[in-house]
């Protein structure tokens, strides 16, 4: 990574810009498929599984506070399985930049371009995150300003049409069987990855260790309340099988909103959501191309943009929309499931050499 320095409010930007992506389009159908109406709750349940991993990696970088995860790992696991914790990465944000781009095609196609093949699709969205990992972390940081800026003001649209919203449809609370709690907030993580960037931006943020667990913490907690209210406010104006039937069902609770001046305010936030989706793209391919840097000889170094090649055919791996859904539920259950191990064995280790030193 460059001698680039992230300000704070950087951090907010990436965290929240790189969580809330492809996941919010159909976070609502996904999740009230499993929990019905209490798909919201799940939310709230995997966010907090995700705020407990955040907080443990930043106990761990409080040990360590010159150092990402890929120093570390191998500081504390060895050269040889810390290498191999590191390729493990690569591979990570390689199939899950596929997985973002797949879901960003697919909408794209849906509701712009529904003639376009989605190969042809693709390639603007790849030449774009090509652009930011080229041209490092001080572009990824201020773009992810950027589309902050521009879609915050979109968060609007969850309280907008309350007068719509019937509590009758999320009753009664708390009555599914544990096994759809389970699977539901499995299904419900894949929305929150992307928070594992922390693990690689913690060294170069210009500000002590209080101030980043705040707007660490601060970022995670914005994200869990925009997709539980989001899931909520879905679910209580469309009712369950109304929610169910629909793929992009927050563009279709979007419909349900009038500004003055705005005819068709799902059409504004398609076109605004695509610079969020190629944002968590440019986002996750720096990071694949950042690890194999750090890997290989300086000569080698930006071979690693060629990542590009693995993302895009990966992201055509599956045949339909409905494989798509299944492929983004493997990559959910298998990426956290890997984060939680990497996260949870490094400071139980770093644990254990402190306690016999």
């Amino acid at each position: 990574m460059d001698k680039y320095k992230i300000s704070l409010t950087q951090v907010f930007a990436m965290l929240v810009g790189v969580t809330i992506g492809g996941g919010l389009l159909n976070i609502g159908s996904t999740l009230s498929g499993e929990a019905k109406q209490d798909a919201w709750i799940v939310v709230l349940i995997g966010g907090s599984m995700i705020l407990i991993l955040v907080n443990i990696s930043l106990s761990l970088h409080k040990s360590y506070p010159k150092d990402d995860v890929l120093q570390i790992s191998r500081n504390l696991m060895g050269n040889l399985i810390g290498s191999g914790v590191n390729i493990a990465f690569i591979v990570y944000f390689v199939v899950l930049a596929a997985s973002s781009l797949r879901i960003s095609v697919d909408f794209f196609s849906a509701w712009v371009l529904p003639r376009t093949p989605l190969e042809m699709v693709s390639l603007p969205l790849m030449f774009i995150a090509f652009y930011m990992v080229k041209n490092g972390l001080q572009v990824v940081a201020r773009v992810s300003e950027i589309i902050l800026i521009i879609m915050l003001p979109f968060a609007l649209i969850i309280i907008i049409p309350f007068e719509k919203w019937d509590i009758l449809n999320i009753l009664p609370i708390g009555q599914q069987p544990i096994l759809s709690y389970l699977t539901g907030t499995l299904k419900s993580v894949y929305s929150f990855l992307g928070f594992e960037i922390l693990l690689f931006i913690y060294p170069y943020v210009k500000a002590n260790h209080k101030k980043v667990r705040f707007v660490t913490n601060l970022s995670i907690i914005f994200v869990i309340l925009i997709y539980g209210s989001l899931t909520f406010a879905i679910v209580a104006s469309m009712g369950v099988k109304g929610t169910e039937n629909e793929i992009y069902s927050t563009i279709k609770y979007s419909q349900l909103v009038t500004l003055p001046l705005i005819e068709r305010v799902g059409f504004f936030l398609t076109f605004f959501w695509i610079f969020a989706m190629f944002h968590t793209l440019g986002i996750l391919y720096y990071f694949a191309h950042h690890t194999f840097a750090r890997m290989v000889p300086e000569k080698w170094q930006q071979t690693g943009i060629f990542l590009a090649i693995p993302i895009y055919f990966l992201a055509f791996y599956p045949r339909n929309i409905g494989e798509v859904g299944r492929y983004s539920n493997y990559v959910a259950i298998v990426g956290f499931t890997f984060l939680a191990i990497i996260i949870i064995t490094l400071k139980l280790i770093s644990l254990t050499k402190k306690r016999l030193s």
